[in-house]
């Protein structure tokens, strides 16, 4: 038989609602719609105040959890507006790590890093924040408040990891 906290481990990789639920959040259902989504590129035109971040922080975690090693950027205009998500994964690993059987995880700075290799950086959108880094994951929350470069910015780090990009 196996262990409570590895069985509800393996309910979060194979569906990050599940995650979000066992967090403490009932997804709405554009928000199982993004979680679910698998796309390379996803842009989420949801209203304000839909749970877009809330959304986002999940799924960066289920990418620093189930893909050791990776690397999750959460780039923002504003160094401020990168770190809305840092600070809600943060929160929310607080509570996933106490369930289930997931790496542990050290802020330092701008950057959390999981037991298992995995960062997850909180970047402002500016090409100096940018350049250098590869990653298997890109957000950029608030994406319409961006300047025209952001994504062109953002984009290249996704090259060799044939990596996803979602903007909310």
């Amino acid at each position: 038989m196996m262990p409570a906290r590895l069985q509800r481990a393996l309910a979060w990789r194979l569906d990050p609602v599940q995650m979000m639920r066992d967090a403490g959040f009932e997804p709405e259902p554009h928000q199982v719609e993004l979680l679910r989504c698998r796309a390379q590129n996803v842009l989420a035109t949801y209203p304000r105040q839909s749970g877009k971040s809330q959304t986002l922080a999940v799924l960066a975690l289920h990418s620093a959890y189930f893909d050791p090693g990776d690397v999750v950027i959460m780039a923002g205009e504003k160094q401020k507006q990168a770190r809305e998500v840092f600070d809600k994964a943060a929160v929310l690993h607080e509570r996933l790590f106490d369930l289930a059987e997931v790496p542990a995880m050290e802020i330092v700075a701008d950057e959390q890093k999981f037991s298992n290799g995995s960062r997850v950086s909180a970047l402002p959108s500016s090409t100096e924040s940018v350049r250098g880094y590869a990653a298997k994951l890109a957000m950029v929350d608030e994406a319409a408040f961006t300047e025209d470069g952001t994504l062109a910015r953002v984009s290249p780090m996704l090259t060799m990891t044939n990596g996803r990009l979602l903007c909310a």
